[in-house]
């Protein structure tokens, strides 16, 4: 807060702009960040659980002839999707009955506790995974259970690759704040130094008929020219031209030139006596 109230009213506003704006931007992307992840995790669990049935429905008659060959062969064919780690089929008593793993993945490696339905996501090693088991029916009695080991790494890149985006996001965002809130700030700390300028004046020439004028200056090509005109050193009396702010702004001017008129018809009122009083010893 120190360094705050030392820098000028310049930098504090662009310096507002920007931390308004990136907060902003922050918690707009982390809501849509963490809305993607849920939608995604969900969208690969349905289907993910699809693919399980479809995948227990042709491994039924198998389950039921005892069939071992056709049942390893139904999961072979999840050879042309390289995130499943691995997968395996239940029987009725929770002993696997066939199985399949990734060409990476150790073949001695006992699958998880067998459970009929669900699905939950874990760490196993280094990555995480999405567990799911899916239940195989016949005449709606449960006669085995499919069950899928997916890597998340899939959904990681995709995350990474979204966090890529949001950075560049981000960055180009700053700048074009930084760009505009520099530009733009200039329509109230122009005439805020200008009024602080004209006050020194004041003060260091002890002449009273300076005003602070703020308007626009003509012939100015666009609105935002038109904004961040140069201020005008101006005399003139209070029945010309005021302030072209209609804001707090104007008002200020507006009273700030108002005090030093008073001031200057004191002087001049001063000013006046003495030289009556003056004139009056001198008969």
């Amino acid at each position: 807060m120190q360094i705050f109230q030392t820098l000028s009213i310049q930098r504090k506003l662009v310096l507002i702009i920007m931390l308004t704006s990136g907060v902003a931007l922050l918690l707009a992307s982390v809501a849509f960040v963490v809305r993607d992840v849920i939608i995604y995790r969900h969208s690969m669990v349905s289907s993910l659980s699809s693919l399980t049935q479809v995948i227990g429905m042709n491994s039924e008659g198998a389950l039921i002839f005892d069939d071992h060959y056709t049942a390893k062969n139904n999961l072979a064919a999840l050879h042309a999707m390289p995130y499943v780690y691995s997968a395996c089929i239940y029987d009725r008593n929770g002993e696997v009955f066939a199985s399949y793993a990734r060409a990476d993945v150790d073949k001695n490696m006992p699958p998880p506790d067998h459970q009929e339905s669900g699905h939950y996501f874990d760490k196993s090693g280094y990555n995480n995974y999405l567990f799911l088991f899916e239940p195989i029916l016949s005449e709606n009695k449960t006669i085995g259970t499919v069950f899928i080991q997916y890597d998340l790494a899939e959904m990681l890149s995709k995350m990474k690759e979204a966090g890529f985006i949001f950075v560049v996001i981000m960055l180009l965002t700053f700048f074009a704040a930084f760009m505009m809130s520099n530009r733009l700030q200039r329509i109230i700390s122009d005439p805020i130094l200008h009024l602080a300028q004209i006050t020194k004046n004041i003060s260091e020439k002890k002449d009273y008929s300076i005003r602070c004028a703020w308007y626009p200056q003509k012939k100015k090509p666009s609105f935002l020219k038109k904004l961040a005109c140069h201020p005008q050193e101006k005399k003139y009396s209070l029945s010309e031209k005021r302030s072209w702010y209609q804001d707090e702004i104007g008002v200020l001017i507006d009273g700030f030139n108002e005090m030093v008129a008073e001031i200057q018809a004191q002087e001049n009122e001063l000013r006046q006596h003495r030289e009556n009083e003056l004139k009056r010893h001198e008969e």
